[in-house]
């Protein structure tokens, strides 16, 4: 195969363009992807190609997010970005560039402009699905995450057919290793299983002066365009069309709990409107074999309410990782633990915030030991305003438990009406009916309730 190049730029940015290419054996590159899957007799490439054309879709605009970092300033937040893909079917792809371009201005509150140039497909295809029975296949995005984990048992009380797609982390064999654990505590009810894990590894390294500094932008708005590239990529190369993202229905809206977590400070991953989206440009492909569907069977539940379908499965809850914070800040706050404690997750960022009031919500425990930072200590430096600069992350963090509570304090001061004036953008981008919006506004104030009636129940 051709190695792949994708060529990028960002106005007013210095450099403004870019070559980012793939590794091969005889010449160093900045990524590689591989694919894993227990489909037929493990195939390890894509046979169809328009789903090698849409994984190669995400992993470009992935990179080219990261390629460019974000002003700090008002009005520099904001790029306008403009990226060559290599792709087979040239002219498949631009009769819906448009769509793309929008999905990716959605999540990543940028401007994109995307041009596709031709990219010369394999001389050999591999054959498509080897079960004509997985159609009916749920495909499922499967991260180390507890939302995750909820969906893949809600896939199997449901009695569906899945595949599970995963990425490093967590990886091939420990996405099998964790199902057939949840199989084991649901009880085994017979439920075909299938995996698919692409392994997309990236490295920072500037190629010409050996500096880590190649992708120096750290938010990763579009990591979701990325899974669901891939997710989309398995459901077209064997024939399957329903797609899953498992998320709360809090973190899939995710409105602003500060007046100055605005555009992109805020993350659109599970947004409905990106799946729509998402489902939009699938279904323009005109791939044949039905409509394909995109959703999230939890969009109408707070996390506590979501993770009550893992009550068989308590012991598997402490396995998943929720926090925001990658494996190397989790090596730093924990050098600066007491000897011998090595925490999973800070337990300080807001994620870890979520998860803790949902795991405290539906009556589960966690080992002790299991965050960093424990919470009645970052209450108290709060209040009292006390700097611990000895505790990696931790000043930095302790302040997400008073924003937390002083939002759920304001969302149970409101009544519906006041709730929809207050939130009346983010509310508009719940449906493309407008006559769905006050049906939506009230299930989400109802959802925004109750949450804060969980957190607020938690939090000292």
């Amino acid at each position: 195969m051709a190695t792949l190049i994708y060529k990028m730029e960002c106005k007013d940015r210095t450099p403004g363009r870019l070559e980012v290419r793939e590794s091969k054996a005889n010449k160093p590159g900045n990524f590689q992807s591989k694919l894993v899957t227990t489909m037929g007799k493990g195939a390890t490439e894509l046979g169809n190609g328009l789903a090698r054309d849409l994984a190669r879709i995400g992993q470009g605009l992935f990179l080219c997010d990261r390629a460019f970092r974000r002003g700090q300033t008002l009005g520099t937040k904001t790029r306008v970005l403009t990226l060559w893909v290599p792709v087979e079917n040239v002219d498949r792809w631009e009769r819906i560039k448009g769509k793309i371009e929008a999905w990716a201005q959605f999540v990543s509150h940028d401007i994109w402009t995307i041009h596709f140039v031709k990219y010369p497909a394999p001389k050999q295809e591999s054959a498509g699905s080897p079960d004509p029975s997985m159609k009916k296949a749920v495909v499922s995005l499967f991260s180390d995450g507890l939302d995750s984990l909820a969906g893949a048992a809600h896939t199997l009380l449901n009695d569906e057919a899945v595949v599970f797609v995963s990425h490093n982390p967590p990886g091939f064999e420990t996405s099998q290793k964790r199902v057939d654990a949840l199989r084991d505590c649901l009880g085994d009810r017979g439920v075909r299983t299938y995996f698919a894990n692409f392994s997309f590894l990236v490295s920072d390294k500037d190629l010409t002066t050996q500096r880590r500094n190649r992708f120096p932008e750290t938010r990763r708005r579009t990591r979701p365009l990325l899974y669901l590239s891939m997710a989309g990529a398995i459901a077209l190369e064997y024939g399957m069309r329903n797609i899953r993202l498992n998320e709360n229905g809090i973190l899939a809206v995710n409105l602003p709990i500060r007046p100055d977590r605005q555009g992109v400070e805020i993350s659109r991953h599970a947004h409905p409107e990106t799946l729509a989206q998402y489902e939009d440009i699938l279904n323009s492909l005109k791939a044949g074999g039905g409509a394909f569907t995109v959703s999230n069977p939890f969009f109408g539940m707070t996390k506590a309410q979501e993770i009550a379908v893992l009550t068989k499965a308590v012991t598997l809850v402490s396995e998943t990782i929720s926090c925001e914070y990658g494996r190397q800040q989790m090596r730093r706050i924990n050098s600066h633990q007491p000897t011998g404690k090595k925490a999973k997750e800070c337990g300080l960022c807001l994620p870890c915030l979520m998860r803790r009031i949902a795991v405290n919500g539906a009556g589960f425990g966690e080992p002790s030991g299991h965050y960093a930072y424990a919470i009645a200590k970052a209450a108290k430096a709060a209040s009292s305003g006390r700097s611990h600069p000895d505790l990696p992350l931790f000043d930095l963090l302790k302040y997400n438990l008073e924003d937390i509570r002083l939002f759920c304090q304001e969302i149970q001061g409101m009544d519906l009406k006041q709730f929809s004036r207050h939130f009346l953008y983010e509310l508009s981008l719940l449906s493309r009916d407008p006559g769905n919006v006050p049906a939506l506004t009230q299930a989400l104030f109802d959802l925004h309730q109750q949450f804060a009636l969980e957190a607020l129940s938690f939090l000292p």
